[in-house]
């Protein structure tokens, strides 16, 4: 039997498994059977509605979000929405070490953005100042083409 053959009688094989309604172990293409296949389950986790806590307010959100950082966190921190009266219970936690940029310095609590874009309320005690390299000079702050030194 040569190769054309060999693939006809496999495409019969399993033609005549379809016709029938019975699975056979063998493709189209050789000879050989297939592995059986395991029954393949999907796990979903279970369908819940978040509280309206779990919203983060549009004006909250800073676009685009920064890339340069101010200060840090020296421990985890309690963060509010409303900087202006943070009272009950904390909207989240910023861990330590989390880069911020300090907008609105109050006391005690000042108004932070996170590298995120989220725009909160923290306490300014667990604030630490980001030591800064030197700044390139701003552009024509340079020596003049007039100078002769």
């Amino acid at each position: 039997m040569n190769a054309f053959e060999s693939h006809i009688a496999g495409a019969d094989r399993a033609a005549a498994a379809r016709l029938t309604g019975t699975t056979s172990p063998y493709t189209a293409d050789d000879d050989r059977p297939r592995p059986r296949e395991q029954p393949c389950t999907v796990r979903r986790p279970e369908v819940s509605v978040l509280g309206s806590r779990s919203v983060v307010p549009r004006d909250k959100v800073a676009r685009p979000p920064p890339n340069r950082f101010t200060h840090t966190l020296d421990a985890d921190q309690p963060s509010w929405y409303d900087h202006h009266r943070p009272e009950g219970p904390p909207d989240g936690i910023l861990p330590i070490g989390t880069a911020l940029v300090l907008l609105v310095e109050a006391d005690p609590y000042c108004g932070v953005v996170a590298p995120s874009g989220l725009h909160v309320a923290v306490h300014r005690a667990r604030l630490q100042v980001l030591p800064h390299p030197p700044q390139p000079p701003p552009p024509g702050a340079g020596a003049s083409w007039d100078d002769d030194a």
